[in-house]
């Protein structure tokens, strides 16, 4: 929201797409007249900032929802498909906008099985990438009362990331079993 703002202050028209999504909604593309699939990122940023010059249909090219990953590797879409969606779509927004600010995915990680993770997509588009994290501290696991013991244990690996492993099987105490 930042960035978009200070943006805003800079340029009159700023464009913003997420070339790359997970969470979606459904809205009403002005220019096709039908409802499409966009992230849920994208409304916000389109409907908080005004960012009307661009259309919906070109600022969530690529969504990734249940079931993609197995039609990515049963043939039915294609890297060619995808790469092609996003380089249109930026295109578009690019020609309407003075500058363009693309987000990326939640973790730098994600579409990597598809072959669009945020490294391909920004060398795509021809874009610097700014990595913005957060070392803010993760709240301390809940201790046990007694009764129940977490199911995992976390890992801390950066100031930014945190990943799980699975705690050694216990039988549950008291019948109980509960996560954290």
């Amino acid at each position: 929201l930042a960035l978009v703002s200070g943006l805003q202050k800079r340029f009159d028209r700023v464009g913003f797409m997420k070339p790359v999504g997970q969470q979606h909604v459904t809205v009403r593309s002005r220019e096709l007249g039908v409802d499409v699939r966009v992230d849920k990122d994208v409304t916000l940023m389109r409907e908080h900032f005004g960012l009307s010059h661009v259309d919906y249909r070109y600022m969530s090219p690529v969504i990734i929802p249940r079931g993609y990953t197995k039609d990515f590797i049963d043939g039915k879409i294609t890297v060619d498909e995808q790469l092609t969606q996003i380089s249109e779509s930026y295109e578009a927004i690019d020609t309407s906008s003075d500058i363009v600010l693309a987000e990326g995915t939640g973790h730098v990680a994600v579409g990597s099985i598809v072959q669009a993770n945020n490294a391909r997509v920004a060398a795509l588009m021809g874009a610097d990438m700014v990595l913005i994290v957060s070392d803010a501290p993760r709240p301390a696991p809940r201790p046990s009362n007694g009764r129940c013991r977490p199911r995992r244990a976390p890992v801390r690996t950066s100031p930014s990331q945190t990943y799980f492993r699975p705690s050694v099987r216990r039988p549950p105490l008291r019948g109980r079993d509960c996560t954290f």
